[in-house]
């Protein structure tokens, strides 16, 4: 889906399951979609276009959230780019000791947090990438 105001262009679907941010990244970063090959996690800026309060949906788990139609979205939780720490997701991303986050967007009302990376509870990936 192109994004004409931002240059964006997103894939049309999320990876539908629940991820931890190390997935996360390498999900986007291994993305082939539109045969392009330069697929990434979002920003929180970016990814808080696709917000959209006038078009609700409904996830698994019974949270009513507002993102935009053009795309299939399957949870209101989305990561993005932004980390805070070093993760060690390269290491073992099952780390209880893994101190670094990431931030995270939830559409049910468009909340920012920055989330331990290495959780994956209501959490996808979408990838994006510039058309500029």
């Amino acid at each position: 889906m192109i994004d004409g105001q931002t240059g964006l262009i997103w894939a049309v679907r999320d990876n539908g399951e629940d991820c931890d941010w190390y997935s996360a990244k390498r999900y986007c970063q291994a993305y082939q979609g539109g045969g392009y090959a330069d697929w990434r996690l979002p920003t929180v800026a970016e990814l808080r276009t696709l917000f959209d309060p006038h078009h609700s949906r409904l996830s698994a788990s019974g949270v009513e959230f507002y993102f935009t139609a053009q795309i299939e979205c399957t949870c209101y939780g989305m990561w993005t780019s932004e980390t805070v720490g070093t993760p060690m997701g390269s290491i073992d991303p099952s780390n209880e000791l893994d101190l670094a986050r990431a931030g995270t967007l939830y559409f049910d009302k468009a909340r920012q947090y920055k989330d331990p990376c290495n959780i994956s509870e209501n959490l996808r990936a979408l990838p994006v990438r510039s058309d500029r």
